[in-house]
């Protein structure tokens, strides 16, 4: 009988040797890296070099060219969204449906029961602050509001992995930062997994407790940097500035 102690900690993600290919055209890889349960990893890397791509691998949208990817110590060809679920910088809701009913659709597609939905819908509006414009339209919400909308999309699956694919980009700067407060306060409530896609520095360092800088074509992972900072983080501080630049230099942004 295994006790306590002797209980095998399951990774989140487990990317081992993981390759990508379009044709002739190595993207990625080999590649490979861990994310324990609850953590909050940030990947960054230049323009094209295949942080998307390998996004949509850990999503279950596209599969390798070879390696092997575990989803909770589990072959991830065959799971499902309550494992996990992608948010896009482009919101993509449906124009014909109000916030509710956006948010509600893979419950939909699921056939939930009825009040579980409900409820399910509920927690997350409450979650994302968007309570009282339940029945709005996309057209009646501004960037900031719609972009909470996808996230409570993905929220209602109850995803044990949330991916987030430069979900911030066409905001301006202050409903940036205020999306950063809100999605951290969402992070530690819930204990999910969050591995976030972005070319800004700056959003990376101020979320993530591990931050992987990305090689050019083909991907390799070229740092994974621990940010032992504690929140919210000053970003006039020595140890943010420091690693600011650390960052800047791998990415070959400083002068």
């Amino acid at each position: 009988m295994i006790n306590s102690a002797e209980r095998v900690v399951v990774d989140a993600l487990q990317v081992d040797g993981v390759t990508k290919m379009y044709g002739s055209l190595v993207v990625l890889g080999p590649l490979s890296f861990r994310v324990p349960d609850g953590e909050f990893v940030a990947v960054l890397g230049p323009s094209g070099c295949g942080k998307s791509t390998l996004l949509s691998l850990l999503a279950g949208l596209s599969q390798p060219s070879g390696g092997r990817l575990l989803v909770r110590g589990r072959d991830a060809d065959h799971l499902g969204p309550h494992e996990r679920t992608m948010v896009f910088q482009q919101d993509g809701l449906l124009p014909w449906r109000t916030v509710r009913r956006n948010i509600s659709l893979g419950l939909e597609y699921r056939h939930a029961d009825t009040d579980e939905a409900h409820r399910l819908v509920r927690e997350v509006l409450e979650q994302v602050g968007l309570c009282g414009f339940e029945e709005y339209y996309p057209h009646q919400l501004s960037g900031g509001m719609r972009q909470r909308t996808a996230i409570a999309r993905a929220l209602v699956m109850q995803p044990a992995i949330l991916l987030m694919d430069e979900p911030y980009g066409s905001l301006d700067a202050m409903t940036r930062m205020q999306m950063h407060e809100e999605l951290l306060r969402i992070w530690k409530g819930s204990g999910r997994t969050i591995v976030m896609v972005t070319h800004d520095v700056d959003e990376a360092l101020s979320l993530a407790d591990r931050v992987m800088v990305l090689s050019s074509r083909p991907a390799h992972l070229k740092a994974d940097l621990s940010i032992a900072m504690s929140r919210p983080r000053d970003r006039s501080s020595a140890d943010y500035t420091k690693t600011r630049t650390e960052l800047l230099t791998l990415l070959g942004l400083t002068m």
